[in-house]
């Protein structure tokens, strides 16, 4: 015999879950376009920083153009419900990268710590910034395991649809 979970139990706990996850996607779109405009507005810094990295110059070059744009493609990704966890999991793959380059440049793994935040993360120190990227991951996180507990993308309420 099949187990029904009464309709109440399903409405209480849907729609606050989803609405948190919007409210995240909404934090993490914020992020991501002022992370992309930051380094796109001031090109030239944003370059000259990225060439200060430990990369190769040929990367680094790349990384200029590519780590922007990925940045808006994310959020644009989490606008779009059919292609919100995606970019939610997406999203939390990046802020663990970011926050992994940040912990090995903070071990001092490099020789030297290089620099290319922008906007107002660049007045932030290594600490800060770590912690700024992880409070961001965790957001990320909860917002996935929230999307998948309610039934991830079927309606927009994140509630399953009745066949």
């Amino acid at each position: 015999m099949e187990t029904v979970i009464p309709p109440q139990q399903t409405i209480k706990a849907t729609p606050h879950k989803a609405s948190s996850v919007d409210v995240i996607s909404a934090l993490l779109i914020l992020l991501w376009i002022y992370a992309a405009l930051s380094k796109l507005t001031d090109y030239d810094e944003a370059r000259r920083q990225m060439l200060n990295q430990v990369f190769p110059v040929h990367v680094a070059e790349i990384l200029t153009w590519l780590v922007p744009a990925t940045e808006l493609v994310l959020a644009a990704c989490l606008t779009w419900k059919p292609l919100q966890l995606p970019g939610l999991i997406a999203s939390l793959v990046l802020l663990i990268t970011f926050s992994l380059y940040i912990a090995i440049t903070m071990s001092n793994a490099f020789g030297r710590t290089p620099c290319s935040c922008g906007g107002i993360i660049k007045h932030l120190g290594y600490w800060q910034h770590l912690a700024f990227n992880l409070f961001f991951a965790a957001l990320s996180a909860i917002a996935i395991v929230f999307t998948i507990k309610s039934g991830g993308q079927k309606g927009t309420s994140g509630r399953k649809e009745e066949p």
